[in-house]
């Protein structure tokens, strides 16, 4: 399992040509770091996740966690990260960081 920080998590539905569409999202940081002269520090990533996921972060998130990715057929065959489990390890309170 892998330790990130994750930011947050957001349902989200779309309706295109009479279809619905829905899903989670989450929004996390890592601790890989890109040495490149194009960027500094690390930048957020999305993943797709279930409603299980978006319970289990209901007013925790953000938080650092252990998560477990997985990959799934996307559109047009395009292989898709998808976040497949999360487990809470503690809080991170932006607020106080920040003072």
């Amino acid at each position: 399992m892998d330790k990130v920080l994750v930011l947050g998590a957001r349902k989200w539905r779309i309706d295109e040509d009479g279809k619905a569409f829905e899903g989670v999202t989450v929004e996390f940081v890592e601790t890989y770091v890109e040495a490149s002269p194009t960027h500094h520090g690390i930048s957020p990533q999305k993943v797709r996740a279930n409603d299980a996921i978006f319970d289990a972060l209901a007013g925790k998130a953000p938080c650092f966690a252990e998560v477990r990715f997985g990959r799934r057929p996307g559109k047009g065959g395009k292989s898709e990260t998808t976040l497949d489990q999360v487990k809470v390890l503690k809080p991170f309170d932006l607020a106080a960081v920040a003072g």
